[in-house]
């Protein structure tokens, strides 16, 4: 027995998405590249107080996080991780302070719904990687920890090393992820529930960075409980064998 049937405006519809969020992101760029750039027109100022000064370096900082990420929605949107592969340039980097610089640029989201967020972890833990992705990586597993728990709730980050790799887990208290969306949450514009915001790029980018360090990524979520991402980076430079 041959079944088939015509996927033709399936495609379609995946196309047309696919150009949008190519589209609106770059048209994204332009204004923010402006903003960045008086920024630091600012920055350049003499007369700015200390505190003025750290506002502005902030703002600037999370611009550039910014721009880097539009940049990766343009490259999700053609289905390819070879241009991420090609952006990285990885050197040695402190994954707890990573992890601390996170958890400090999030606080305010944190506090506003009394989720309490805690870092463990070795004193100093190596990753193999390109300067603000991991940032980038902790951000977008965070922001969804605080996104989807419970007021009062908590997260939990843990950074351990065996020297030759650093993991990275990031533990939530939220309404969890069911069994069959789970094998998902990677995907392109996977939402578990149309309730849910969101343009489902986030977890699909973080994967991608992941593996363009030749790094690894996984879930683990009970319903109701909460879940628990866990991320994986080489903690020196991975000698590749000829193929």
């Amino acid at each position: 027995m041959l079944v088939a049937w015509d996927v033709t405006s399936e495609q379609e519809a995946l196309r047309a998405r696919d150009n949008l969020v190519a589209s609106v992101s770059h048209e994204l760029r332009t204004p923010l590249t402006s903003v960045l750039g008086y920024l630091e027109l600012a920055l350049d100022e003499d007369d700015l107080s200390e505190r003025v000064r750290r506002y502005l370096d902030t703002a600037l900082g999370s611009g550039e996080r910014l721009l880097a990420i539009i940049a990766d929605i343009l490259i999700s949107s053609r289905r390819s991780r070879t241009s991420v592969e090609a952006a990285v340039h990885p050197r040695e980097i402190d994954a707890l302070e990573v992890v601390r610089e996170s958890v400090l640029a999030l606080r305010p989201l944190a506090d506003d719904r009394v989720i309490k967020v805690t870092v463990s972890g070795a004193e100093r833990a190596v990753v193999f990687a390109d300067p603000g992705r991991p940032r980038q990586v902790v951000d977008n597993l965070l922001g969804n920890a605080l996104k989807f728990n419970r007021d009062g709730g908590a997260v939990e980050l843990a950074v351990t090393t065996d020297g030759r790799e650093t993991t990275i887990t990031v533990r939530d208290t939220g309404v969890g992820i069911e069994p069959a969306d789970q094998e998902h949450v990677f995907d392109r514009f996977f939402r578990a529930s149309e309730d849910v915001a969101g343009n489902g790029l986030g977890l699909a980018i973080t994967q991608d960075i992941v593996k363009a360090h030749e790094g690894r990524i996984s879930v683990a979520s009970e319903p109701g409980i909460g879940s628990i991402f866990t991320v994986v980076f080489p903690a020196h430079a991975q000698k590749r064998v000829p193929g």
